[in-house]
């Protein structure tokens, strides 16, 4: 019974001490496994930030660079944009292409440039003759007698003319008197608001009548108070009356010759 007892409890002791070696021998693989893991994880990350560090070097070098390239191109697109937006003269447009003037007058010629948008509109302005008439941004002065050939010209050599005609300045016609009608063979008489023609005392066989007499019409031939006008004229055959006479009495013209 004894012997039998000890020989329980060695076997006990035999198993508690192999689970010892056990523990121990699965903690020192574990800690090395860690610590290789750890290794590993710490080259691993080592290689990465290196990589990464890499990447970024090459990245920036290559921004850089791709900047540099793209401000380059940048501007030089920009100058040609800048030399393709010039927009020339097409056309230039006069509201009138001749003009006459008397000397000394003035005349203005207003010009469009086309199309509107144009970049440079200034316009030189020319004159064939500046002894016939002279141009000043399109105000034009008649100098002397002749023709002349007015020109406006765009930056680009595209232009439009005007023909200036200049003459002599005209005389005023004279301003000549009204001349009283010879009426020394008339005897008159106010009528209405003229005179009746109430006798005539001349020998001429050929009578024109006057059409006024102290600067009134004469309106009629005879009155209602027996003057009879050209009454036993009888050496008058023709008598021409004005267009003023508006009435001829009784008689007026009674034994005529004609």
């Amino acid at each position: 019974m004894t012997s039998n007892k000890r020989k329980f409890t060695l076997f006990i002791c035999f198993v508690l001490s192999l689970m010892v070696m056990l523990t121990f021998a699965s903690c020192g693989m574990l800690g090395g496994s860690n610590n290789k893991d750890k290794s590993q994880t710490k080259t691993k990350t080592n290689t990465q930030t290196t990589s990464t560090d890499d990447e970024s070097d090459v990245s920036t070098d290559t921004d850089d660079n791709s900047q540099s390239t793209n401000t380059s191109t940048d501007t030089d697109v920009e100058n040609t944009d800048t030399e393709n937006n010039d927009i020339s003269v097409t056309r230039v447009v006069f509201d009138k292409t001749s003009i006459t003037l008397e000397i000394g007058n003035t005349d203005e010629i207003n010009a469009f440039v086309l199309p509107q948008n144009a970049t440079d509109k200034s316009l030189f302005w020319t004159t064939s003759d500046s002894n016939v008439a002279t141009v000043n941004n399109g105000e034009i002065i008649a100098v002397g007698e002749g023709t002349a050939t007015i020109t406006a010209i765009a930056s680009n050599g595209v232009e439009q003319s005007c023909t200036v005609i200049v003459t002599t300045v005209e005389a005023d016609e004279p301003i000549t008197p009204p001349v009283e009608d010879d009426t020394s063979d008339f005897v008159y008489e106010e009528y209405g608001t003229g005179y009746a023609l109430v006798g005539y005392t001349g020998t001429e066989t050929n009578v024109v009548v006057p059409s006024t007499y102290k600067g009134k019409n004469v309106v009629a031939i005879g009155n209602e108070e027996g003057n009879k006008g050209f009454y036993k004229n009888y050496d008058v055959e023709n008598i021409v009356l004005p267009v003023t006479i508006k009435e001829i009495n009784k008689g007026a013209f009674s034994y005529c010759a004609s």
